[in-house]
């Protein structure tokens, strides 16, 4: 989807930029000479185009599976403390990988794509834990607690 002030998603040769810079081919100096449009132009849509949007998941999937890795050596090495260090940043790695895909296969995405309920759970915990501090976050916990206590919600177990 062409970003409305993006002068490259205007231009005439668009989808032979796009190509391009999806090639990596040729540099993006070249690559604004040939165009005849400004190198901060070219910069500035490559960061929103969808293919580099698409890298950039790529890359926290491939975080993701160096710090399992990681957690799995510590485990090994039974030092507990780097096992949890490396779990928190697993979780904030999962957060920001929630955030680059939709919650449920019904936005038109593959249900592949789909967050899992487990996974959307874990990444609210997240979210939660990390704004404890907010009196707001705090009084809305507080709530539920009360809602919880007086019966209102069912047991997630019946």
């Amino acid at each position: 989807m062409p970003h409305p002030k993006c002068s490259i998603c205007l231009h005439d040769d668009v989808q032979v930029i796009d190509e391009a810079l999806q090639r990596g081919q040729p540099p993006l100096r070249e690559l604004a000479k040939q165009a005849g449009v400004t190198h901060s132009a070219l910069y500035r849509h490559k960061r929103h185009t969808v293919f580099v949007k698409q890298l950039v998941i790529n890359d926290i999937k491939a975080e993701i599976s160096k710090l399992r890795y990681a957690q799995t050596a510590a485990k090994k090495r039974r030092d507990m403390t780097t096992v949890l260090a490396i779990s928190r940043e697993i979780r904030n790695w999962k957060a920001l990988e929630a955030k680059t895909r939709p919650i449920s296969p019904t936005d038109g995405a593959n249900a592949d794509d789909a967050l899992s309920m487990r996974d959307a759970l874990i990444v609210a915990k997240g979210l939660i834990e990390s704004q404890l501090s907010d009196p707001d976050v705090r009084a809305w916990l507080e709530s539920l607690v009360q809602v919880r206590a007086a019966g209102n919600v069912p047991d997630a177990q019946t």
